[in-house]
């Protein structure tokens, strides 16, 4: 039998360790609550294809294509305690080469409340 179509692109969001900064980012795809991203970690979501919604500080829109794997790459912007991140579409490898490098690990899972993302409209919140 033939694989089936993927539906999902996989969208790793990470933080790389940031002097200064405390706190956990609450990061949102489409309005939901998905992790408090820790300094230092990722998380992987399944994100249905098409535009979606990434919000850590501000949203901002990103298009992810199925079957695809992706790297948004969180910074806080500034050092004050309210300093807003950003997050920013990075090239694979260079990303899969500085989670490696800074030995960035899987977000807690205390803290990560959700994998999916645009999977399911209309759910459970």
């Amino acid at each position: 039998a033939a694989a089936p179509t993927p539906r999902t692109a996989s969208v790793y969001v990470y933080w790389p360790p940031q002097q200064r900064v405390k706190g956990a980012p609450k990061v949102y795809c489409d309005g939901v609550l998905v992790a408090e991203l820790q300094k230092g970690h990722f998380i992987a979501l399944a994100v249905a294809g098409g535009t979606h919604a990434i919000k850590l500080s501000n949203a901002e829109t990103f298009s992810f294509e199925p079957g695809k794997r992706y790297y948004l790459r969180a910074s806080a912007e500034g050092f004050h305690r309210w300093a807003p991140f950003t997050v920013r579409l990075v090239d694979p490898a260079e990303a899969e080469a500085e989670l490696r490098e800074k030995s960035i690990a899987a977000n807690d899972p205390g803290h990560t409340y959700t994998q999916q993302c645009g999977a399911r409209p209309g759910g459970r919140r």
